[in-house]
């Protein structure tokens, strides 16, 4: 039990210095939700007015490449508010019924986005690992349009600008199935101040920047996460020397021992990389048929159930035949004759549905060639 345990406590320690793989490939998606504009301070000399908003909608598409820890995406979007009211602190000659709060009003902002965002996910936060959380940010340009807003039937602007725009995020995202996922984000959309013309074509500066909060659906296209390889390479044979025998003495042939070369298979608990006390004796068996030869060389190849997410899964196979070599190095075999290979959720055993823990499916096999 000692000799097991210390082999599990290496093992441990191999795995921290294992990188993750990563799940990598385009990817499309729509969004949509609940805008917060608010009161936006509009300035020229001398109109003076808080225009305030009433919450609008925020909807839009993306389409980006997830790199594994974190994506590069192309966004395009729009914002509509209603007005809700004006505090006029200077008419600006607009008639506007005087100073002071005014309901009568009307009219809305169009607000149209082009964004390039880059998004970073922090993985495997959740005990199931299948929600990821990420933060992300963005710049671009926006066309900021006032429709026809009005205060007692006066017109102040309808009026637009292209302007250099800014965004930040932070949310978290599930993954439906292996191609569908759902996020929901929070987003603060700002942009440098707008220049618009009054109905006087006076000009004036107006501030904007919204609170949105979304909901995500997003389909990843065929992806397939990057194999991680191992580093060692496969030594070249040595070249065989001649040598000549001068009085040879008889010997007496024998005949060579024979190596089972399996496949020798070891079978984990679910979300576990540690040997068992059975899977301990499977690493001794292969080591000792594998010590039967002089050139022989081990693959390992890990495996991993159907549930829980793929690239999680593609990395928890990794770590298992990483484990296996290290438990097989213990026993005396050369690491640079040990191959790794990590096929995750890919070849099951017993073939099953997504979602479905396999026992048979958790494996590691070790092949003796």
């Amino acid at each position: 039990m000692f000799k097991l345990a210390l082999k599990s406590v290496c093992c441990s320690l191999l795995f921290i210095s294992i990188g993750q793989a990563q799940q990598t490939g385009w990817y499309a998606g729509i969004e949509g939700g609940y805008s917060l504009l608010g009161t936006e301070k509009s300035v020229g000399n001398p109109l003076d007015l808080n225009i305030g908003f009433k919450n609008g909608a925020v909807f839009g598409g993306i389409v980006g490449y997830d790199y594994g820890n974190y994506r590069v995406e192309a966004e395009v979007g729009k914002h509509l508010h209603n007005v809700d009211h004006i505090f006029v602190i200077n008419d600006g000659g607009l008639g506007l019924g005087g100073n002071g709060l005014q309901n009568t009003v009307d009219g809305k902002s169009n607000h149209t986005r082009y964004m390039l965002n880059l998004v970073y996910d922090i993985q495997y936060l959740s005990p199931d690992k299948s929600i990821e959380p990420f933060i992300g940010t963005g710049v671009g340009f926006s066309n900021i349009k006032w429709s026809n807003i009005s205060a007692f039937n006066s017109t102040v602007t309808n009026d637009a600008e292209n302007v250099f725009s800014y965004q930040l995020s932070a949310g978290v995202r599930y993954n439906i199935s292996k191609s569908f996922e759902m996020a929901l984000k929070y987003r603060y959309f700002r942009s440098i101040d707008v220049d618009l013309v009054d109905s006087q074509n006076n000009a004036f500066d107006i501030s904007y920047d919204t609170h949105d909060f979304l909901v995500s659906f997003v389909y990843h296209f065929g992806q397939q996460p990057s194999r991680p390889r191992s580093s060692f390479q496969r030594e070249p044979a040595p070249a065989a020397k001649e040598v000549e025998a001068r009085n040879p003495i008889p010997t007496t042939q024998t005949e060579p021992e024979v190596i089972s070369t399996g496949p020798h298979k070891i079978y984990y608990d679910w979300d576990s990389s540690e040997i068992d006390e059975v899977g301990q004796r499977v690493i001794e068996e292969a080591a000792a048929e594998a010590n039967k030869g002089k050139s022989v060389v081990i693959e390992l190849t890990g495996h991993a159930d159907l549930s829980g997410p793929e690239k999680y899964n593609e990395t928890l196979s990794l770590k298992r035949a990483e484990g296996a070599k290290t438990a097989l190095i213990l026993e005396g075999i050369e690491g640079s004759k040990i191959f790794v290979e990590a096929r995750g959720e890919r070849d099951p055993e017993i073939p099953t549905a997504d979602g479905v823990r396999e026992r048979k499916n958790r494996r590691v096999v070790i092949v003796i060639k």
